[in-house]
């Protein structure tokens, strides 16, 4: 039994018993610092419970 990996696009915040984790529209960490600020949070749970969603996620 071995770590997933996240889906592409995904990144792992921190990992729990009950994860806490976000998917965003994009990297930041590639590409141009002036692009950053595009980059639209898609879901994000905490303690295995979703607190946001954007309405196309």
């Amino acid at each position: 039994m071995g770590l997933e990996r996240p889906e592409p696009g995904t990144e792992v915040v921190s990992s729990a018993r009950r994860p806490t984790w976000s998917s965003s529209t994009r990297d930041p960490f590639t590409g141009p610092p002036e692009d950053i600020a595009a980059t639209r949070a898609l879901q994000t749970f905490v303690d295995g419970v979703r607190v946001h969603a954007a309405p196309d996620a």
